[in-house]
């Protein structure tokens, strides 16, 4: 998490208390939507669907839509992943060949969902608007997300006021802050997972390298994504570090590789970084002592890719009720609220127990 503005305590907030505490909407280019359906071109294509999900995961999603039409959950289409306990309005798609009706079918079914009892209590799915697109919807693309979200006082510290984190991000909001990966990417034990399968296929890798043995096609399909997913957002994380902490921006070095004006860090893979000069020092500092993961990503996962270091929040916006404050906000694709939030507040989750009495 990013270190504290300014030297002002961070004040204690309760986030995601109820999944409505946290909002985001899903902002993509459906420029080349069509309404309706796909006429003369039945069969084809993809219908675009507008989902709002609570209390439901990204993954669970595409499974119902994949039972539902009847299809590998591998074809139905998403732009990105979003938060499990959250009120969350996000696209899909699915082919138009196998739900040739997907609006009135799926409407049904998922009437048909909460009554028979696959969705829980406190899981809703309901449908918003829906379209018609050529393409399958593809991870990354997306415009961007607008997050609202309600911050409380902790239940023994109704006193205290979150003013202070709310100034504080004001402050963020012009200046911006690092683009640090949230915890939500690497789960309770998704870091310790994830380096102890990279270890395990380093050494596998070395027996055989040792043994004159062929080396093995390594094929995405047939590795862990989340693990490589993890270890991505692991290494990136400590170039942020290297780079950003202490810093009130991020500033330009030699060699950078910018998106959008904004110096990136590497999401680690097969090929070089484009890195050269300053830059490409520190990032090899930032590094130093994870080549057996570098290695591993480079063999076993996708391309390199590249990510802003610094994000910067966009229409910032107050509300009060009464102790609790309300924040709403933009923010670019991939970037994550708790990121944000956590840089203002010491955020405390609600333990299941409570949250199971708050849904």
């Amino acid at each position: 998490m990013p270190k504290p503005v300014g030297a002002t305590p961070r004040p204690a907030a309760l986030f995601k208390h109820r999944p409505e505490d946290f909002c985001v909407i899903e902002q993509i280019d459906n420029a080349t939507a069509s309404a309706g359906a796909p006429g003369d071109a039945a069969g084809t294509g993809q219908w675009l669907l507008r989902l709002r999900k609570r209390n439901l995961d990204t993954r669970r999603v595409c499974t119902l839509l994949a039972r539902w039409a009847g299809i590998p959950q591998v074809e139905v289409g998403y732009a990105g992943r979003k938060d499990r306990r959250a009120m969350a309005e996000q696209w899909f798609t699915v082919p138009a060949a196998a739900a040739t009706r997907a609006p009135l079918e799926l409407a049904a079914q998922l009437a048909q969902w909460r009554a028979d009892g696959t969705l829980q209590p406190d899981q809703t799915l309901a449908l918003l608007e829906q379209h018609w697109r050529q393409r399958k919807l593809k991870i990354g693309e997306l415009l961007g997300n607008r997050f609202v979200v309600r911050l409380r006082p902790l239940p023994d510290a109704a006193a205290q006021t979150l003013d202070p984190g709310i100034a504080a991000l004001a402050t963020l909001a012009r200046r911006g802050c690092p683009n640090l990966f949230g915890p939500q990417r690497f789960g309770r034990s998704g870091l310790r997972d994830a380096l102890d399968w990279a270890a395990q296929r380093a050494t596998a890798a070395a027996q055989q390298d040792a043994g004159g043995q062929r080396r093995a096609r390594r094929k995405r399909r047939n590795a862990d994504r989340w693990h490589l997913s993890v270890l991505r957002a692991h290494l990136f994380n400590q170039v942020v570090r290297q780079r950003c902490d202490g810093h009130r921006d991020c500033p330009r070095l030699d060699g950078d590789v910018l998106l959008d004006g904004v110096p990136t860090g590497p999401l680690w893979g097969r090929g070089r970084s484009a890195t050269t000069g300053l830059a490409s020092v520190q990032e090899t500092q930032a590094l130093a002592g994870w080549e057996d993961v570098r290695q591993v990503l480079e063999h076993a996962g996708p391309r390199q890719d590249r990510r802003a270091l610094w994000m910067y929040p966009r229409d910032l916006t107050l509300h009060r009720c009464r102790e609790n404050r309300v924040l709403s906000f933009r923010l670019p694709p991939g970037a994550y609220a708790s990121t944000l939030l956590a840089a203002c507040f010491e955020l405390h989750e609600a333990p299941s127990t409570e949250r199971a009495v708050a849904a």
